[in-house]
Order: structure tokens, then sequence, then C-alpha cells
């Protein structure tokens, strides 16, 4: 696996029964280390990058190429952001 690019990883864990992308992008960033990877299906991440980037959030948006496009100034480093966007959400609920 440690050979094998983002998207090659991901095709092998999401063929695998009962492994969906979220948790092919978490085995990325946590055990493979790989710096730019973007969880674009976990809530949290989807709702704190709308509040940082000001867009309205809802059961359908941002989309995957949404937020995508938001990131791109974040390559290669979005496992770095996708951090800082948890810290961001926890700040958001600690508030409510």
């Amino acid at each position: 696996l440690a050979e094998m690019t983002d998207e090659e990883v991901s095709r092998s864990l999401v063929s695998i029964r009962g492994v969906g992308q979220w948790t092919a992008d978490m085995f990325l960033m946590f055990h493979l280390k790989r710096p730019d990877v973007l969880p674009t299906l976990d809530l949290a991440v989807r709702k704190a990058m709308c509040h940082h980037f000001g867009v309205r959030f809802s059961k359908n948006t941002p989309t995957h190429e949404e937020m995508v496009e938001m990131s791109r100034h974040w390559v290669p480093y979005r496992s770095v952001a996708t951090w800082y966007m948890w810290r961001l959400m926890g700040t958001m609920t600690q508030k409510n």
C-alpha cells in the first residue's frame, strides 16, 4: 500500500465489503500519513468548510466537487487543513 497512489489505495480499500470512502480517507491520513487527503464525506469537515468559506450548508451542499475547489489553495497539505477544520468545528460546537 505504501507505494500505491492515494486513489489506488482508496479503490483497493473501498472494494472490501463494509469499507467506504470515509474509512479509506482516514486510513490514508492516519495510517499511511498521506499529506493531501480531503475527506469530503466527513460531516464535520463539510460544516467547518462552509463556516470558514462563508458558504451555506445543507444536506446536499457543499458537494465533493465544491469542497475540492474550495480547498485548492491547501494542496498539497489538505490533511493538515482537515485537522484545522475539525478544530474549527470543535470551537463552533463549544460556543453553542
